[in-house]
């Protein structure tokens, strides 16, 4: 409501851009962030009833990595294809140019936010799990807060609209950040809290993994992406499929000869070799 609101005061196309970019964010999202979280709140509960808290503490650095394995990628290709991506979906009839330019920008911005919307999403299921669900919902309200307070900054800004979305993404990002000290703090008492060691052998792994999921972006998009006719769906779909293939490959390909298993597993073989 409060988007929605500061939207009507900007430019003819605001709100529309906002609601069409949100809705195809929610696609990844649906598809990777609520099933890494679903599959892990069944072991997190069960973790937690039986005073395992060394299995929750495992279980809850499973969800953080296979979050961030699958969806940095994807946040780094939604950026990378944002016009195309929303060319190819919505570009007909009266969506114009003027809609495309808006709607890319909108989306680029909430595709930042994809990695904390997954991992909020996990450690709310994480507090289910140990029977509180009064601390999700006091930072909820904080973060609503937040949000409008970046709200009223960005949408100042040249993002204009997209500021409303960048505002967005960076409060699922601090909203997750908060959740996770407020719960490793009382996993810390239990004596099972997550280290930073947990998550930077995976997060280096991912990193260098996205050094090459870009490095194949840009040379593929710099030999023949660009010559394409990108307006054309035909276009685009083939610069997304080139570059994009390409990229995700390139991804797959380091992260496995890196040992990254949430990766590693989803090859023909391997998953069946690291059981």
């Amino acid at each position: 409501i409060v988007d929605r609101t500061i939207a009507s005061f900007l430019a003819p196309g605001s709100i529309s851009s906002l609601y069409y970019s949100f809705r195809l964010v929610h696609l990844p999202y649906a598809i990777l962030a609520l099933a890494a979280g679903r599959s892990a709140a069944p072991a997190l509960a069960e973790s937690h009833a039986l005073g395992r808290h060394g299995e929750f503490r495992s279980t809850l650095v499973s969800g953080y990595r296979m979050n961030l394995s699958y969806l940095v990628p994807v946040v780094i290709l939604s950026v990378w294809f944002a016009r195309p991506v929303v060319g190819l979906v919505y570009q007909r009839g009266a969506f114009d140019e003027t809609d495309l330019a808006m709607t890319a920008s909108a989306f680029a911005m909430y595709s930042l936010g994809l990695v904390g919307m997954g991992i909020v999403f996990l450690l709310v299921r994480a507090f289910a799990a140990r029977l509180d669900t009064k601390t999700p919902v006091k930072v909820s309200v904080v973060a609503f807060f937040l949000n409008v307070a970046l709200n009223l900054i960005l949408v100042r800004t040249p993002l204009k609209h997209a500021g409303l979305a960048l505002a967005t993404s960076i409060t699922f990002t601090v909203h997750a950040v908060v959740l996770h000290v407020i719960l490793n703090r009382d996993m810390h008492a239990r004596g099972a809290p997550i280290v930073p060691a947990d998550l930077l052998g995976p997060a280096s792994k991912i990193a260098l993994s996205s050094a090459a999921l870009v490095a194949v972006l840009w040379l593929v998009d710099r030999a023949i992406g660009m010559r394409l006719a990108e307006p054309q769906a035909v276009g685009r779909v083939l610069r997304i499929a080139a570059a994009g293939g390409g990229g995700a490959a390139a991804y797959v390909a380091v992260a496995a000869l890196l040992g990254l298993p949430e990766i590693g597993g989803l090859l023909p073989g391997r998953g069946r070799r690291s059981k």
